[in-house]
C-alpha cells in the first residue's frame, strides 16, 4: 500500500502535523461512515501518524447543491442560446450544470455573454423551444463561486439573495 511506503520513507526524517485529505466522494463516503475501505484507510493513517491531524474537507459536498443561478436569455444566434451571465465568469472550477428547462440532445450550445469561446454553460442540446427572455435555472452553484469568480470584460457577479422557508426575505449579499 502507497500509504505505507510513504511512511517508512518518512519515518524518523519529519513530523507529520496534519494530512488533509480534501473533500468531494471521500468526505460523503467518511460523513456516511459505509465505506469500509475508507474506514480501514483513516484507522490506518492514525496508526501510522498518530500524532497528525486528519482533515476531511466536505464544503462542495454540503454547499454546492443549496445554490442555484437564474439566467436571462438574451440573444439567440445560429441556434446557440446567449445568456445574461458567463460561466467563465463565475468560476475557474465548475461549470453550473442546467436544471431546468429539459432540453433533449441536439447541435446547440447555451453560452456566456462573453467573447471567449470556451464560456459554454451546456453543449450540444436543442434550443428550438426557447425563446428569448426566458429564464433558465442552473444548479450546483452553491460551493467557492464567491471566491473562484472572475471579470471578463467587467462583468459583474451576480447578486446573491438568502431565502428562508419558500420567501425571499429581502437579504441581498453581494
Amino acid at each position: 500500500m502507497l500509504l505505507t511506503k510513504i511512511s517508512k520513507l518518512l519515518r524518523n526524517r519529519t513530523q507529520i502535523e496534519k494530512i488533509n485529505l480534501g473533500g468531494g466522494i471521500l468526505a460523503l463516503k467518511v460523513l456516511k461512515r459505509k465505506d469500509k475501505e475508507v474506514l480501514d484507510l483513516l484507522n490506518r493513517i492514525k496508526e501510522l501518524f498518530p500524532n497528525a491531524t486528519v482533515i476531511i474537507e466536505p464544503g462542495q459536498l454540503l454547499s454546492s447543491s443549496i445554490g442555484f443561478l437564474i439566467s436571462k436569455v438574451i440573444d439567440i444566434n445560429d441556434g446557440n442560446i446567449i445568456l445574461n451571465n458567463s460561466a467563465f465568469n463565475l468560476s475557474s472550477w465548475y461549470v453550473p450544470k442546467l436544471m431546468t428547462p429539459h432540453l433533449p440532445k441536439g447541435s446547440s450550445n447555451i453560452i456566456g455573454n462573453t467573447n471567449w469561446g470556451g464560456d459554454i454553460f451546456t453543449d450540444n442540446v436543442d434550443t428550438t423551444p426557447v425563446a428569448i427572455g426566458d429564464r433558465m435555472i442552473f444548479g450546483l452553484v452553491g460551493a467557492y463561486y464567491t471566491t473562484t469568480q472572475r471579470s471578463l470584460h467587467g462583468y459583474s457577479f451576480p447578486n446573491e439573495y438568502y431565502f428562508k422557508g419558500e420567501k425571499n426575505n429581502g437579504t441581498k449579499f453581494n
